[in-house]
């Protein structure tokens, strides 16, 4: 399945597939970062035909993606992934019910009334489960509920679809499966009303010169969410030639100027999916000389979005002396753009990625001085009684340990755990994680009774999780 996604949503995505460092405690990694890994790694091996490592990996992603405060997009995207594991090893009931579980989340965040880019995508999203179910449901000569669930994904494509080229390919989609359903009629309609959209725009798919920048970098995006980076590296440089094929003052106007950033952004986010790292931030570094001069609260937001971007790229290559220049002058910029607000969202979690950062450059007293003022912001945020600041206590725990401070590690081991404890709910490969991280440590210090304890909660855990 191969949905279309809004520009932001998609970078945020790419960005996050990590190039493998070495050397620094997992746990350090944002939850986004973790689910990246886990995801990645289903999706690998399934590749592989390694159903049971894809099976074990995809019930870990969505353990992660399942904690409080994660994006429902992640706990969705892992689902449908999932489904479509299930689908190609014919466990059809299966997936049948987790596209239902994920069809569920996208409809509690879906507006049919409302015309945005982020409700488009969700409508995208529903009409691939809808033909996943409606293939599932024919194969089970269940046609009639086949063909309702296909008449309802045409509605959505109706409000959601907006540009020619992509209604022109759903609908011819929706075509196929409506005729093996045994809707002959129904098909044939369809055929017409894909003839009959303007056939120019479609066309455009195959990336004239002629096509407005802006719809080549939309259906770049697309093709990065479909993971396809070489045909959205292809649309980005169209993108971009047309940009410069425009005289001095067409091009440093503020609509083409955007259109260059964005095409830029997007560029360097497929070179970095590609470790085209040095390619990648040359073309970030592009973007942010053009965003750096932008004017109003959009353009700085844009600016600091881009310096995160660029540090990202530098991480994946392991330049952290570049990702920590680049997250440092972001931080300034969120602190000074957040100081007024009482929820400082971008700021912490730019300074959680600096401390990851830190602890790889071993400047651990850095690192435990802004983890420490971390956990002062949050816990001004959430308290000192919750699962926000069981996480602040469990990464402290890992630098006390990393400077053989064992005292105040131990300490910050055993509230961390107390903490958890008491969460709801609490997402069992957070603390299996944790439980063998002390373990691995009281081991070092001779505790070895606790140790075997720790790990038989973990390994007891880890099993439920998986089954």
């Amino acid at each position: 399945m191969r949905p279309s996604i809004s520009l932001p949503l998609a970078m945020s995505l790419i960005l996050s597939v990590l190039a493998g460092c070495t050397g620094v405690p997992a746990n350090f990694e944002s939850l986004s970062e973790q689910w990246r890994s886990s995801f990645d790694a289903a999706e690998t091996a399934s590749r592989k035909g390694d159903y049971s490592g894809a099976k074990k990996n995809y019930a870990r992603a969505l353990a992660i993606s399942r904690k409080a405060g994660s994006n429902t997009y992640q706990e969705a995207r892992t689902l449908e992934s999932l489904a479509g594991l299930e689908k190609e090893q014919g466990k059809d009931t299966e997936a049948l019910t987790t596209l239902l579980d994920c069809e569920r989340i996208w409809l509690s965040r879906f507006d049919p009334e409302k015309a945005s880019s982020d409700n488009r995508e969700i409508g995208l999203h529903l009409i691939e489960i809808k033909l996943a179910r409606a293939d599932i449901l024919v194969k089970q000569s269940k046609n009639a509920q086949a063909i309702t669930l296909l008449k309802e994904a045409l509605s959505l494509a109706d409000k959601v679809i907006a540009r020619d080229s992509l209604k022109h390919e759903t609908i011819i989609r929706l075509a196929s499966a409506l005729a093996l359903a045994g809707d002959r009629e129904g098909a044939a309609s369809l055929r017409e009303k894909a003839d009959a959209i303007s056939g120019p725009d479609h066309e455009r798919l195959d990336g004239k010169d002629t096509r407005d920048p802006a719809q080549l970098i939309e259906a770049g995006t697309e093709a990065a969410r479909g993971l396809n980076y070489e045909k959205a590296e292809k649309l980005y440089r169209q993108a971009l030639a047309i940009q410069e094929k425009g005289g001095p003052r067409e091009k440093e106007s503020p609509p083409n100027l955007e259109n260059t950033a964005d095409a830029c952004l997007g560029l360097a986010n497929v070179l970095d999916a590609n470790r085209s790292y040095e390619e990648a931030d040359r073309y970030a570094d592009r973007a942010i000389a053009i965003l750096r001069r932008g004017k109003g609260v959009a353009a700085r937001e844009n600016y600091l979005n881009a310096l995160e971007r660029k540090a990202g790229i530098n991480l994946h290559a392991g330049n952290l002396a570049g990702a920590r220049r680049a997250y440092e002058l972001a931080i300034e910029l969120a602190k000074e753009k957040e100081k007024k607000t009482e929820y400082i969202r971008q700021q912490r979690r730019l300074m959680h990625a600096l401390v990851t950062v830190l602890v790889r450059q071993k400047e651990y007293e850095r690192a435990l001085a802004m983890q420490n003022e971390l956990a002062e912001i949050e816990a001004a945020l959430y308290g000192k009684d919750g699962e926000k600041y069981a996480e602040n206590l469990s990464q402290l725990a890992r630098i006390y340990y990393l400077i053989d401070d064992k005292t105040r590690g131990k300490a910050a081991y055993e509230k961390a755990i107390e903490l958890y404890s008491k969460v709801p709910e609490l997402n069992p490969a957070v603390i299996t994680d944790l439980y063998d991280e002390f373990a691995a440590n009281l081991e070092k210090q001779g505790e070895m009774q606790k140790a075997e304890s720790l790990r038989a909660k973990a390994k007891k855990l880890r099993y439920d999780m998986v089954n």
